[in-house]
């Protein structure tokens, strides 16, 4: 596993916990904005978290990306 690796399941790990109970502000979270300090190299990461746990991460991917991802309407919630 690589130090990036570990670096983003800790603080994936962490900001699941830490907002489990949140409907908002996920996004201010320091592991969220650790993560995303981590730089775009992560979102291969933040994608398999994505997939697996779910969670907030739209935010991040746009911050990342410096874009908006496009969602289809048919994926909306899922």
């Amino acid at each position: 596993m690589t130090d990036i690796t570990e670096k983003f399941k800790i603080l994936a790990k962490w900001w699941h916990e830490d907002t489990v109970f949140l409907s908002g502000g996920m996004e201010n979270d320091p592991s969220y904005r650790h993560i995303i300090a981590l730089g775009p190299k992560v979102i291969p990461y933040i994608l398999e978290d994505l997939r697996d746990k779910g969670g907030h991460w739209y935010r991040a991917l746009s911050e990342l990306l410096e874009d908006t991802p496009y969602i289809p309407p048919e994926l909306y919630g899922k």
